[in-house]
């Protein structure tokens, strides 16, 4: 198999001109694709670096890093996504599709109502399995920044998270009894950064719209259909960039 482009590996250190040897789980990710010496390869750290080289060695395998590669895809404000927790496969599929949509952040919620429960172990598990979703996901779609994925919180603790900057973003609690239509907010706003709550399946509780409502955060609407809560994010994110002309 030839590559139709340089492959993309994630690797977790500050990066520069040389030669590097590979992890052994990328060394044998490089394997199933099939890499040849002489292939060209791009290493990218999560924090907006990515070089381009070529790799010169399969056992073990190592790249040698030529030049730094500009490929600056993020989007110019942020995007949170906070997140009502949904059942495994469902979340993990939130958690790519918001990487391939340029999301700068996801924060899992665990709401009063949400079906999906996590003690700390559990959390702790689904964490390190979200983030490897995260890199994976980047590697694939070319964003050099890796999306922050946060451990699950409630909706009060989520508020006064300082990680968050939600006093620096405005706030949309998305619900079908929206108050304000997400088409006529974007044509009456400059594109800036937003954070995005999204409910459970069964709704947010009344406590938590009228905690949420009192910190901020403004009803909008998305259309007449009531979309899914592992739904509702992707396209409220897409329609965003689009209507911002900032896909």
């Amino acid at each position: 198999m030839i590559p139709t482009r340089a492959a993309r590996f994630y690797l977790d250190q500050p990066l520069q001109a040389g030669w590097v040897t590979l992890p052994t789980a990328t060394a044998h990710h490089v394997r199933v694709l099939r890499l040849q010496v002489g292939d060209s390869v791009t290493l990218f750290n999560g924090a907006q670096q990515a070089w381009q080289g070529e790799l010169v060695a399969l056992e073990p395998a190592a790249v040698q890093l030529i030049s730094p590669a500009a490929n600056d895809c993020e989007l110019p404000y942020p995007l949170t996504v906070l997140q009502s927790l949904v059942e495994p496969s469902k979340m993990d599929w939130v958690i790519e599709k918001a990487v391939e949509l340029g999301v700068a952040r996801v924060q899992p919620i665990a709401a009063a109502r949400s079906v999906t429960k996590l003690d700390d172990a559990r959390a702790a598990k689904r964490l390190a399995h979200w983030r490897a979703i995260a890199v994976a996901a980047s590697q694939q779609c070319g964003r050099n920044h890796v999306m922050q994925v946060l451990a699950p919180l409630t909706p009060a603790q989520a508020l006064q998270a300082e990680g968050l900057h939600l006093g620096q973003s405005t706030q949309w609690l998305l619900h079908p009894e929206g108050g304000t239509a997400l088409q006529a907010w974007c044509q009456a706003h400059a594109p800036q950064a937003l954070a995005l709550w999204i409910g459970p399946e069964g709704g947010w509780s009344p406590a938590e719209l009228a905690q949420l409502e009192a910190a901020g955060a403004q009803r909008v609407g998305f259309g007449k259909r009531v979309l899914r809560t592992e739904t509702a994010a992707l396209a409220v994110a897409a329609a965003v960039q689009a209507l911002w002309c900032t896909a």
